[in-house]
């Protein structure tokens, strides 16, 4: 084993119970990392939207009790036998800057092996998303330290990355260069998003990057909106009060008569679901990211689909290329400082409550959490 000199076994982390209680701060025992494991020191852990969702039980939480978040940025502490690299080669060293794939696939699967769903693994493993009564609790971002299962995809930080940046990278970010996949071969030149969260913001970014140069953004919140422009929207719509057909009907008056060729759903929200449906031009595609909970049934007619020959697409999560290319992207400093004006200042992991009643109320795109 490889380890940096350290005298404390311990590490304390916010424990979610119950989504009806507050987080309870509790120590774990530190052990040394297994074959392929990599003990990992928190740096800084972002709060997601499906962090928030199992906070406040709108989310089917059956892992609990948990140390919830899985957008996380650190340092390796030490390095157990049989370490593995990083995921584009080269050996990883006590004292480099990390962030690392949301799950760990196994490799050999039908869904790793066949049809390049590694994200869906038959024995997949999440972070954030394990509880912490087995023997390997430590596998969540709101803790001082995290533990590196094999399998897992590693990636060292460049320094031009700071570490709430590349946390929000971890999901978000390589999440929406998954969703635009494919773009520039389909001739995408329009692109609505809906939503302006983190999501939101690295939708902006990765179209710019594409060099999609309409970036029509949705949401009903007008400052939101307001910082959508700022960050390299080309166009906005406040959405408060209207139908999902009235939204198509405004967006294809500002695209000038036609439907974008790519629309974005981040929300998940039903009425943004259908908002997303009503709006995408005939031979477009919809892209689906925001579902992420069970909702209502939808109004959609097949009829509609076949008609409009549309593509429907269901995107969660991503593959290691994914985040590979997210983490490129944040290296430019045009980027980099447009996601980090939508993250919050530091908050302590002992105020983690605190936190997530700022994340709930959208005090920011991202609350980050500092251990």
């Amino acid at each position: 084993m490889i380890s940096s000199k350290s005298d404390d076994r311990s590490a304390l982390a916010a424990v979610l119970v119950d989504p009806d209680a507050p987080f309870e701060m509790k120590r774990f025992e530190l052990h040394l990392p297994g074959p392929g494991e990599i003990l990992v020191r928190v740096a800084c852990c972002t709060i997601c939207g499906s962090d928030v969702h199992a906070r406040t039980g709108r989310r089917r939480a059956d892992f609990l009790p948990a140390i919830v978040g899985h957008e996380i940025a650190g340092v390796v502490e030490e390095i157990g036998p049989a370490p593995p690299e990083y995921w584009s080669g080269g050996q990883i060293t006590v004292g480099d800057r990390v962030t690392f794939s949301m799950m760990a696939s196994c490799g050999t699967c039908y869904n790793c092996t066949q049809v390049a769903l590694p994200q869906k693994c038959e024995s997949l493993f999440k972070y954030g998303h394990t509880t912490c009564t087995g023997p390997l609790a430590l596998t969540g971002g709101l803790s001082e330290y995290v533990y590196l299962v094999r399998g897992t995809s590693i990636y060292k930080l460049s320094d031009t990355v700071t570490n709430e940046v590349a946390a929000t990278a971890m999901c978000a970010g390589a999440t929406l260069v998954h969703a635009f996949e494919g773009a520039p071969e389909i001739g995408v030149n329009s692109v609505v998003l809906i939503g302006m969260g983190m999501l939101g913001l690295w939708g902006i970014r990765t179209a710019i990057e594409n060099g999609i140069t309409r970036i029509l953004c949705l949401d009903i919140d007008e400052e939101r909106l307001a910082f959508a422009l700022e960050t390299g929207a080309s166009d906005v719509l406040g959405t408060s009060g209207l139908s999902s057909i009235e939204i198509g009907q405004r967006i294809s008056s500002i695209l000038g008569g036609h439907g974008p060729d790519l629309v974005i759903e981040l929300s998940g929200t039903p009425s943004g679901v259908e908002a997303a449906y009503h709006s995408v031009r005939t031979g477009g595609r919809l892209c689906l990211v925001g579902s992420v909970i069970p909702t209502r049934p939808l109004e959609i007619d097949p009829y509609e689909i076949v008609r409009r020959t549309l593509q429907i697409q269901g995107i969660h999560n991503y593959r290691p290329e994914h985040l590979e290319t997210a983490l490129k992207y944040a290296e430019k400093a045009g980027h980099h400082i447009a996601l980090r004006n939508g993250i919050s200042d530091p908050v302590p992991l002992r105020s983690v409550d605190s936190a997530f009643e700022d994340a709930i109320r959208h005090r920011a795109h991202r609350i980050q959490v500092t251990s």
